[in-house]
């Protein structure tokens, strides 16, 4: 072989050790960055984190000395504020894959770094802290708010009372049950045999049990934050999912992603039963009056009732116990009253929206070919399929009431086959006094009055109902929480032989 050739040959050798040896370190670096498990930060935070470059800029990015070397490190402070806690008082736990943890108070962190070692994964060093809070392989930081207000949380409630409340952080802290849940199936056939994959995912399951006694045959209901209320049946799982609880079935298709909270043994009544009730009577052509009284909970009603401030609501037959659509408002409420669906149905999920999704009980008339119409204050709580009769303030009392009554009066001997009268201040007074405020208690006892006299005008079937309740605030009350004030409410449904002589 000449010289020529044996320098080709050489020249090609080490451009191909270069190329390999090159690759092989490329992919070992792939190996290396691509093997970092990804760093969770949760809890009761508004974004949840996950972390996979220890030189992310949002937080300040940093080298620190770790057992004779060098680590990547970020602030712990700076991770936890980029996910924004929900409250300003907060506790931190740090949660390592081996299950190993520490809890320490949100307030002193300063001292605090995450590192990305080739050791031990990402790894808590808390300088002020004892040795037993530097987690190795860390897999999360949990944010744990304090004394989150009850309303403001995954609440636990049944009629008459509020039984637990408790945020996605403290049920971290709480502990949780590692559970196996089917997400998926796939099969693949190869020479006459069939190979089957059941795909899993563990979830962080908490116990129903563990937060609030539930007695033997008591129904539970769960309720989404878009106003979704599920049964809860033996085989469904509660479970939590980054900042979020989640109802899902068994085999894990989710029920309810986003869970706002838990109504043990509900009442037998819904606010949706409003427009079933009614359209029943009206194919049967009974006329029809809807009575909603703004504001009125189900305890206000029993107070007012105990200090015989509405003599005529207590001379009725006891009325349900009904639920009302979650969020506990006005417009929420006033659309699953006339439509017969719970807001992921209607669309409305706060005060801003006012046309539902789905026709109103006024549509059904008006297809009837049937006489409707709604009496209310300035302004109506929905849209309706009818001009509704909007009173103003006429003798400037400061209230619409006694207008609407009046209007309402008017109309009674009309022939209407249908008919909405919505008195509105029982939820003024609420909002400025207070729940049973005196103020309050006397506005419930002068609606009872105009309802006496509605009674006894009117020919035909009424149902008396509330939109929501109220619950006692330091300046007065206020309502739209998952609280037992808020969510019940009477509801009376009145056969003409009832009515008040």
């Amino acid at each position: 072989m000449s010289g020529r050739w044996i320098r080709i040959f050489v020249l090609t050798a080490v451009i191909g050790i270069l190329v390999v040896g090159g690759w092989w370190f490329y992919m070992m670096a792939e190996a290396e960055s691509t093997a970092v498990m990804p760093l969770h930060v949760t809890g009761d935070v508004e974004e949840v984190l996950t972390i996979r470059d220890p030189g992310d800029d949002r937080f300040d990015p940093e080298q620190i000395a770790l057992r004779d070397a060098t680590a990547h490190a970020v602030s712990l402070e700076a991770v936890i504020a980029a996910a924004s806690p929900a409250a300003a008082d907060y506790d931190v736990l740090l949660v390592g894959a081996d299950g190993r943890s520490a809890l320490l108070d949100g307030a002193d962190l300063a001292s605090g770094r995450i590192a990305l070692t080739g050791d031990y994964g990402w790894e808590a060093r808390m300088e002020d802290h004892p040795p037993a809070s530097n987690i190795k392989n860390l897999d999360r930081i949990v944010v744990i708010s304090r004394g989150a207000p009850p309303g403001e949380t995954i609440s636990i409630v049944a009629p008459g009372k509020n039984l637990a409340h408790f945020t996605p952080g403290q049920l971290y802290e709480s502990g949780l049950q590692q559970r196996w849940m089917e997400v998926g199936r796939s099969s693949v056939s190869k020479e006459d045999r069939t190979f089957e994959t059941v795909a899993l995912k563990r979830r962080k399951a908490v116990d129903l049990e563990k937060l609030v006694d539930v007695g033997p045959g008591e129904q539970v209901w769960a309720v989404g934050e878009l106003g979704e209320v599920k049964a809860v049946n033996g085989n469904d799982v509660l479970y939590l999912d980054g900042n979020t609880l989640v109802l899902s079935c068994a085999d894990g298709n989710v029920r309810i992603d986003r869970l706002r909270g838990l109504i043990i043994d509900p009442p037998g009544r819904m606010i949706t039963d409003v427009r079933d009730d009614a359209e029943r009577l009206l194919r049967q052509d009974e006329p029809v009056l809807l009575v909603l009284i703004d504001g009125l909970g189900w305890h206000q009603f029993e107070y007012a009732t105990e200090e015989g401030l509405s003599p005529v609501l207590s001379s009725l037959p006891r009325p349900d116990c009904a639920m009302v659509a979650y969020p506990p408002v006005t417009p929420v409420n006033v659309a699953a009253s006339l439509t017969g669906e719970t807001p992921d149905v209607t669309g409305i999920h706060d005060r801003r929206v006012r046309r539902a999704n789905v026709p109103t009980i006024f549509s059904f008339a008006r297809d009837a070919g049937m006489k409707a119409t709604a009496i209310v204050g300035p302004m109506q709580g929905v849209e309706l399929e009818i001009d509704p009769v909007l009173c103003t303030d006429a003798a400037g009392t400061g209230s619409t009431d006694d207008d609407i009554l009046r209007a309402a009066l008017e109309r009674v001997g009309e022939g209407y086959d249908l008919m909405l009268v919505h008195f509105k201040d029982v939820d003024r007074a609420g909002h400025e006094h207070g729940d049973t405020a005196p103020e309050t208690l006397r506005q419930i006892a002068r609606i009872d009055g105009y309802v006496g006299q509605l009674l006894r005008e009117w020919e035909g079937h009424v149902v008396i109902f509330s939109d929501h309740g109220m619950h006692e605030t330091v300046d007065g009350g206020d309502h739209g929480m998952f609280l037992a004030e808020d969510l019940f409410v009477p509801y009376w449904k009145i056969d003409w032989r009832d009515r008040v002589e």
